[in-house]
């Protein structure tokens, strides 16, 4: 289903979970897009575009076959120096098993 701003609920939604929005937060998102998108024909424009190409930050989840389940905070920074190359740091964050060395 299309809202208003012409971008599906589903990428209103996995927006609304990488920020962590809760339920009013979100309808808020949601709110604000389609009045964007219905006064300004630049937001429309940009916001269809889907100018997205992987994500810098964020949390990964895996299963560790000694250390079992880990959350791991994740950010991926370019190296300037060569184009295309980037950096992926992974660390846990607070109150993770591993955090703090503990």
């Amino acid at each position: 289903m299309a809202t208003a701003s012409g971008v599906s609920d589903g990428v209103l939604d996995a927006l609304a979970r990488a920020l962590q929005l809760d339920d009013a937060e979100r309808a808020h998102l949601f709110d604000l897009v389609g009045e964007l998108s219905t006064r300004s024909d630049e937001f429309r424009t940009w916001w269809a575009a889907h100018n997205v190409r992987y994500h810098q930050t964020g949390t990964k989840r895996l299963r560790h076959p000694v250390v079992g389940e880990l959350e791991l905070e994740y950010e991926v920074m370019d190296v300037s120096a060569d184009d295309g190359l980037t950096i992926s740091v992974y660390s846990a964050g607070p109150g993770q098993p591993l955090a703090g060395g503990t």
